[in-house]
């Protein structure tokens, strides 16, 4: 996700307090990140974080998966006028 926002690990990092290879270690998960980091990350990257329960998972990436298969097929439309 950080990639699609524009940001690099400096800035991304610079944004929330961390230096830049501790933001690389979160992303190859050899490092986890703590809970208001996290916060920090998706406030920064303009995500939302959703918390449903556990039977509402399929249903919910379900959805986020047709709206974006909408949204690619929306821009190759674009693409190809």
């Amino acid at each position: 996700m950080r990639g699609l926002s524009g940001l690099g690990q400096r800035e991304l990092g610079g944004a929330v307090g961390l230096q830049q290879p501790h933001i690389s270690a979160i992303g190859i998960r050899r490092s986890r990140a703590r809970f208001d980091t996290l916060l920090d990350i998706v406030r920064v990257l303009n995500l939302d974080l959703l918390v449903v329960p556990r039977e509402f998972v399929p249903a919910v990436q379900s959805s986020s998966a047709r709206s974006r298969n909408r949204r690619v097929r929306r821009a190759v439309t674009l693409c190809r006028q």
